[in-house]
């Protein structure tokens, strides 16, 4: 069964970070170059929170906020939720469904050794079921 380390193994764990005191405008330029949906908060060695293009809409942009003005620690998410690494994929989809989320940080002994989307466990479920389809097709052709 894979894991959120199989994912991790798959897409690498390179991390993004910002600090609380970062203003919005750099944060979504950040997020922008490096082609990611979401930052790690991250301070004195410990997860803050999470920024993502869901806390920009919904906090900054449907509020009428300035993002050259207002940090990230005004808006982003500061409850977050984490797993870790030995979760199955399956495990790790459906907390995301039953919470509602997009992102998760992956910690292991308090050390955030990456994070995952649900698009990278939909990825891992999708070339699982085509790895299976393609061992069935060769047993039936014999």
């Amino acid at each position: 069964m894979n894991t959120v380390s199989t994912i991790l193994k798959t897409k690498g764990n390179i991390i993004f970070t910002a600090s609380s005191d970062t203003q919005v405008m750099e944060a979504l330029r950040m997020m922008d170059e490096k082609g990611i949906g979401a930052l790690i908060i991250f301070e004195d060695d410990e997860i803050k929170g999470l920024f993502t293009e869901g806390d920009y809409i919904r906090r900054v942009l449907l509020e009428g906020l300035d993002i050259n003005k207002t940090l990230v620690d005004d808006v982003m998410t500061k409850d977050v939720l984490t797993i870790d690494p030995k979760k199955t994929v399956n495990e790790t989809m459906q907390l995301m469904i039953d919470k509602d989320i997009r992102y998760l940080p992956v910690l292991e002994d308090g050390a955030l050794l990456g994070v995952i989307s649900v698009g990278d466990c939909i990825k891992k479920v999708i070339a699982e079921q085509e790895e299976l389809i393609g061992h069935l097709e060769h047993y039936i052709q014999g």
